[in-house]
């Protein structure tokens, strides 16, 4: 805040502010991660918890998970949060694949920085083997501008002895993919271009799932990248010291000065 007065040395004055910004709904923890569990299993349930961080404002949300992860019995959570006031969602996870299945669970909430998105982390183990390989096995992008678009391509081989038919290549969060919509023979290969178009900052995981004729439907494709921001500001803050102002300013009675505030700006007169 700037502080000008008439007829004063070191005029205007600089006061400084500081606070701490909250965003409407927080998780705890950011992610979970499930380990390793064997096909045909589910495993234990973890509790995420939700917070509404407006005191005064209630909030309307809604919960949604994604591929092998689903809602457990016991949780809290309904259709609003009060403001001020926590619920606890339940997950597990039932993989229906060989490998690392990254998931989310995403809570709209009608709000600024909607949806609130929790990282789900697993692996399955036990499963018949794919027929399809991925090179590179997943595909990872970094440093990509919130609002732009890159792209990577992974070429899938068809490693077993019968043909197979690939019907779609579907891609989770803020991922998609396009290409391999094909029938691929034994030793064929095809590209699939797998797109990341952040619409958040930070780091985001995803998948693509490939549709396909065989029993490891769908195969899939783990993603993931971070976004930043077009615009970064560095460093973050500055500290300028303190400073004192070689004058004394007293009043008689009567004589205090007359001060009038207007868009952040604090004009004194005596």
């Amino acid at each position: 805040m700037t502080v000008a007065y008439s007829g004063g040395v070191g005029s205007p004055d600089g006061i400084g502010l500081s606070g701490t910004g909250l965003v409407p709904l927080a998780a705890s923890p950011t992610s979970l991660a499930f380990g390793t569990v064997s096909a045909g299993n589910t495993s234990s349930a973890q509790t995420l918890t939700l917070k509404n961080n407006n005191p005064s404002t209630t909030l309307s949300i809604n919960v949604a998970y994604s591929k092998d992860y689903a809602a457990a019995s016991g949780g809290t959570c309904g259709a609003s949060l009060a403001g001020g006031a926590s619920c606890t969602v339940n997950v597990t996870f039932t993989p229906d694949q060989n490998g690392a299945v990254n998931g989310a669970v995403s809570v709209t909430d009608g709000v600024a920085q909607s949806p609130l998105v929790v990282a789900l982390s697993g692996s399955g183990s036990g499963f018949a083997a794919s027929p399809l390989t991925f090179s590179p096995t997943s595909a990872s992008f970094t440093n990509v501008v919130v609002g732009t678009s890159s792209s990577k391509n992974v070429t899938v081989k068809n490693v077993s002895a019968s043909s197979v038919n690939i019907t779609s290549a579907l891609g989770s969060r803020d991922y998609s993919a396009s290409g391999c919509v094909t029938t691929l023979l034994p030793s064929a290969t095809c590209v699939l271009t797998v797109n990341f178009n952040p619409s958040n900052s930070g780091s985001i995981k995803g998948a693509i799932a490939v549709t396909n004729n065989t029993s490891v439907n769908p195969d899939v494709l783990d993603a993931s990248g971070t976004a930043i921001l077009p615009v970064t500001v560095s460093p973050t803050s500055v500290n300028l010291g303190s400073w004192i102002y070689d004058e004394q300013l007293s009043y008689s009675d009567g004589d205090e000065p007359h001060c009038v505030s207007s868009d952040h700006l604090l004009s004194c007169e005596r």
